[in-house]
């Protein structure tokens, strides 16, 4: 269920369970590890944006880690990296898999590394859960990125369908906190405004994933590009790629945003 919060322009996201460590568990219990592991071990996403600015040998964190897979595919290709989560049970399992991987359990609000310390920090869809806001999160990074540090942050976000959606009233109105909330979907300008506020430069910003987002938002083609979108095959991966790339500019899931550190 999507709701529209008109007084911070952004949209609510419930689940069938409130966000919580135990959440998250369970919800990668299921995964194989060692697979996704590999999987992931030569993330395009992740290698292209990290090389653009920073070199190997760069101490980078993934601040809520999850499966670790980040952690593992920028430490294979050269980096210095390291990760922190919440949830313990699946540290536990990717660590047994990987045991080299550097992961840790803890929070990205109170993170256990000294000020200064890190070259990059790599932020994958998380500030979007915090109801109370995303400000505790920036202290952190803020604090434990070198000055001319590099901060990678996605997030999902409000596109040009979502906000067409928004203005025909597609969405109910919420201005309270609703049962098992989930995420915001999240304004792109409102998240740059908020950084900048915090000494950080905007150095780059690109839309993520238009096959989710268009299969998210049109509910009439929203079985068939499922079934592409979970396809594993060649052509399904291609397909799914060429609609993402189409149309990106209008129905992105996500947004990508680098910033660099001032001082």
């Amino acid at each position: 269920m999507k709701y529209y919060q008109p007084e911070f322009n952004r949209i609510i996201c419930c689940a069938h369970s409130e966000i919580s460590a135990d959440v998250w568990d369970k919800s990668w219990n299921n995964y194989d590890i060692p697979k996704e592991m590999r999987n992931n071990l030569n993330d395009r996403l992740i290698l292209k944006t990290t090389s653009k600015y920073l070199p190997k040998g760069s101490i980078i964190l993934d601040g809520g880690c999850g499966l670790g897979t980040k952690v593992n595919c920028l430490k294979h290709h050269g980096y210095k990296a390291m990760g922190i989560d919440y949830a313990i049970n699946t540290l536990n399992r990717s660590k047994k898999s990987v045991p080299e991987l550097d992961l840790h359990m803890g929070s990205i609000t109170d993170l256990p590394y000294k000020s200064g310390s890190l070259d990059g920090y790599w932020s994958l869809g998380v500030i979007e859960h915090f109801w109370e806001g995303y400000n505790d999160a920036i202290i952190e990074m803020n604090r434990c990125l070198k000055k001319g540090g590099y901060l990678f942050l996605t997030f999902p976000s409000l596109s040009l369908l979502r906000k067409l959606k928004i203005k025909i009233g597609c969405y109910s109105l919420e201005r309270g906190r609703p049962e098992s909330f989930h995420q915001f979907l999240l304004n792109p300008t409102q998240v740059r405004r908020d950084f900048e506020k915090a000494d950080f430069v905007c150095l780059q910003e690109s839309g993520l994933d238009g096959m989710k987002g268009l299969k998210d938002e049109v509910p009439f083609l929203q079985p068939i590009l499922q079934k592409i979108y979970n396809g594993t095959s060649f052509i399904s991966r291609c397909t799914s790629y060429g609609i993402s790339q189409v149309f990106q500019g209008v129905s992105r899931h996500a947004t990508l945003q680098v910033y660099q550190k001032k001082r």
